[in-house]
């Protein structure tokens, strides 16, 4: 049975091997952005990141974070006030496409996926006057099962 401890290296683990995929060295700012991720609540900004480590420069922040975010080992999200932050995909083990839940009170974010959706953006990309949908993202905002 995996300790909370052991669970948190598999996780730092994990993200360690993100970077090695794409041929980014783990150097020592780079690991120190990873366990704060590791270590984040269930949301984060990249400017908490910035803040947090003032030593580590604001563009190997934003760089590693959209490297996180294109390996689908985060998701950027888009908070009720507006603000764009991150959650760790660590519920999705298949990197499957998703879409998010976002509760309005506590700002817990939780995936979800349902075919109905994808089905309506497929329709939506056969429409004659539009180009090629390349992409989507969908928010859905709510008070969550705690919260009400």
């Amino acid at each position: 049975m995996a300790t909370a401890n052991s669970a948190d290296t598999g996780n730092t683990s994990a993200l360690r091997d993100v970077l090695s995929a794409h041929g980014v060295r783990a150097t020592a700012p780079r690991l120190r952005i990873l366990d704060l991720i590791r270590s984040s609540p269930e949301t984060f900004t990249a400017e908490r990141i910035c803040d947090q480590v003032p030593e580590v420069g604001r563009a190997t922040v934003y760089r590693t974070l959209r490297l996180l975010q294109d390996s689908g080992a985060i998701c950027k999200v888009v908070m009720p006030n507006g603000e764009m932050a991150y959650s760790a995909s660590e519920t999705r083990q298949d990197n499957a496409h998703h879409h998010h839940a976002v509760c309005t009170e506590c700002g817990s974010v939780r995936p979800f996926s349902e075919r109905s959706i994808e089905r309506a953006i497929n329709a939506i990309n056969a429409l004659a006057d539009l180009g090629k949908v390349v992409g989507h993202r969908i928010e859905v905002y709510d008070v969550c099962q705690n919260c009400a």
